[in-house]
């Protein structure tokens, strides 16, 4: 505890130092001692307000993912930045509340379209919730295509031009870079299902 408090003195900014303070707090006695810590936080520097996070994240390593959304919706009020919305929608996943996580991007890019955080985040969870499927929307694909060449600062391909070399039955594989051998012939490609049995082998 004197180490990170030390670490709070010379790096007075530092989450990491605010959280780790306050989680020892919460391992030795409890929700109700780290909550009185990050308040003391949170007071010393108004400013910063990144520290508004501290009581979510405490809730969130306590297990209590619906009192984490509260106290993430409560900083959101306070100072809505991009930290606080992939927080506060990491909570509401953990609390199997995907539709609801789902519907804060979507308000969330409504009025910040650029925010190339908040649009990754939203297509991860597009695709791992199978929003994204064969039956995707042209729409749909020319997002996630934007997010691709933002993140990657290349230009967007022209749908067009895609969508009719895929009728012709290009692949965009030049000829030469095309295989013509085999892969994965190996039995442990077929054999296995599962990570565990995987790592079982």
């Amino acid at each position: 505890r004197d180490t990170i408090k030390a670490g709070i003195a010379a790096a007075p900014r530092n989450y990491q130092f605010l959280l780790d303070y306050a989680l020892i707090d919460l391992r030795a006695t409890g929700v109700d001692a780290a909550l009185a810590t990050a308040n003391t936080l949170i007071a010393q520097d108004r400013e910063f307000t990144a520290a508004l996070a501290l009581k979510g994240d405490i809730y969130l390593a306590a297990n209590r993912p619906d009192d984490a959304i509260a106290a993430y919706n409560t900083a959101m009020a306070a100072s809505p930045t991009t930290m606080f919305l992939t927080r506060l929608v990491g909570a509401q996943l953990r609390g199997g509340r995907a539709g609801a996580a789902h519907s804060t991007l979507v308000d969330w890019l409504t009025k910040h379209p650029t925010d190339l955080v908040a649009m990754e985040q939203a297509a991860e969870l597009d695709i791992s919730s199978g929003r994204l499927d064969e039956a995707a929307t042209r729409a749909e694909v020319a997002s996630l295509w934007d997010i691709f060449a933002a993140a990657s600062a290349k230009t967007v391909p022209d749908f067009a031009t895609v969508e009719a070399e895929a009728q012709a039955g290009a692949d965009g594989i030049p000829a030469a870079q095309r295989r013509a051998s085999s892969y994965l012939t190996h039995p442990v490609f077929n054999r296995y299902h599962s990570e565990t049995e995987m790592l079982r082998y």
